[in-house]
């Protein structure tokens, strides 16, 4: 994997544009303010973050191929929870009161019997 083919797999895979900055496949301007870059430095490629203001380096790599997978691990981790609703549950449909009748009461005074001494 080079670095185009990483920014499209990131991408298609959700990643925010702004959470990445990949050397030639995608330099967003003004720079994000934190952010996991791919950049090629003399004859090495690095992975690392960018925050606070400062480029901070977490591997270096011969080849950009294994640089691109360190990447896409990186990126790849899972993200916060979804605020989607369920795949069982439309989203249409309200909440399913409580049988309980202590906490949902039926307005038929029979239905409810007082509890047991």
């Amino acid at each position: 994997m080079d670095r185009h083919e990483l920014f499209l797999a990131l991408r298609r895979g959700g990643v925010a544009p702004g959470e990445m900055w990949i050397q030639d496949a995608h330099e967003p301007v003004p720079l994000p303010p934190e952010f996991v870059f791919l950049r090629r430095v003399a004859e090495a490629w690095q992975t690392g973050v960018f925050e606070r203001g400062a480029w901070h380096v977490v591997a270096d790599f011969t080849d950009e191929a294994a640089a691109c997978d360190h990447a896409l691990h990186v990126l790849a981790l899972p993200r916060a929870p979804s605020t989607d609703p369920p795949m069982n549950s439309s989203p249409d449909s309200p909440p399913q009161p409580s049988p309980d009748p202590r906490t949902n009461p039926s307005p038929d005074p029979e239905a409810n019997p007082p509890p047991d001494p």
